[in-house]
């Protein structure tokens, strides 16, 4: 009976894991292209908008871009797609 119950525990534990895991697509979504506000002020950077997972369409959702202050020794990094065997999928920058 312990067998079997440690059994569905890890069938169970493995669908979790395998749930919240990056998401793949045949297609990378079509860029929505929109107009920049204006910059808050002079110390202000431009971080481009990335791509979030929805788990309720099971799609991407693209992200707008925002205003952030430069941080003084810290650089970003712009997300990008990756495309693997099993479809591309979206790497997140750093912020």
């Amino acid at each position: 009976m312990r067998k079997f119950i440690f059994l569905i525990s890890l069938i169970g534990l493995s669908f979790l894991i395998n749930s919240c895991s990056s998401r793949y697509v045949s297609q990378e979504p079509i860029y929505q292209t929109y107009s920049r506000p204006m910059s808050p002020g002079n110390n202000y950077i431009w971080m481009d908008g990335g791509w979030n997972w929805n788990y309720g369409t099971r799609s991407y959702i693209q992200n707008r871009g925002q205003w952030m202050t430069k941080e003084k020794g810290r650089n970003h990094k712009k997300g990008h797609w990756q495309k693997t065997k099993r479809g591309s999928r979206w790497i997140r920058g750093n912020r």
